[in-house]
């Protein structure tokens, strides 16, 4: 892992006469460049490759050890290599389907993504409102001068093209976090509805009847959250490129 980035500094900036953007997408990142280079081809390399080059060079000896320690801690700790459920979703020793851990493990790295991984630009540590800090605050970014962006230019003022995956990622995570509460219907018989299933042929016409609505309204109501389920985890999919910071 790198120390630090010379190329990243006010500096480079000034030496590359094009300021780089703070966040962008693998298609933006392109754009800018292959617009970079065009402008400014001689600038470019001394602020993007000479400077890379220094800067590999006085901090090769901290680099090293930083990432032998990042290895120690992905391998031992953090264990970024795995996904991993959380015991509240899957208890340790207990048997679970890889048609459960796909949806548990892909929403649970989620959840560690935006209140680990997010929230560590802003602050080290786990933090809920830090990490919904980071999104919010990427999905309010608009082209403006900072960006190279002129105020007669059409994108000026517009959302950012990363602003609309950071939404997604934010409206997944609070989905995942409130999909506990909820609810199915309720059982017409709560305190003897075992009984009842084994002894139908004791129940009334209308006892029946009522067991029978509530059967078909549960079966509803668990296909329904399977759809939901299956929805959600195909849109965290399609936003997995911008799952990174």
């Amino acid at each position: 892992m790198r120390y630090s980035y010379f190329s990243n500094s006010k500096f480079a900036d000034w030496v590359r006469g094009v300021p780089k953007p703070r966040a962008e997408t693998a298609d933006g990142w392109s754009r800018w460049q292959d617009s970079t280079k065009k402008s400014h081809p001689i600038r470019y390399w001394l602020a993007e490759e000479l400077l890379d080059g220094i800067d590999e060079v006085i901090n090769w000896p901290r680099n090293t050890v930083n990432s032998g320690i990042w290895y120690l801690k992905n391998r031992y700790f953090i264990k970024s290599h795995c996904l991993t459920a959380n015991p509240r979703d899957i208890k340790p020793g207990q048997w679970c389907d890889l048609a459960e851990r796909l949806l548990y493990c892909s929403f649970n790295e989620l959840v560690d993504f935006v209140e680990v991984e997010c929230a560590s630009i802003i602050l080290s540590g786990r933090s809920r409102r830090l990490g919904e800090k980071y999104l919010t605050d990427i999905i309010n970014m608009v082209y403006t001068e900072e960006w190279g962006i002129e105020k007669d230019d059409p994108l000026y003022g517009q959302p950012m093209p990363q602003s609309k995956d950071h939404q997604e990622i934010l409206d997944l995570y609070h989905w995942w976090l409130e999909r506990p509460n909820r609810t199915n219907p309720p059982c017409p018989f709560p305190d003897n509805g075992i009984e009842m299933f084994l002894t139908p042929e004791k129940l009334s016409p209308q006892d029946r009847e009522q067991v029978d609505q509530w059967i078909k309204l549960s079966n509803e109501t668990d296909e329904r959250y399977r759809r939901e389920d299956d929805e959600m985890l195909i849109r965290l999919v399609k936003v997995r490129h911008s799952l990174w910071t």
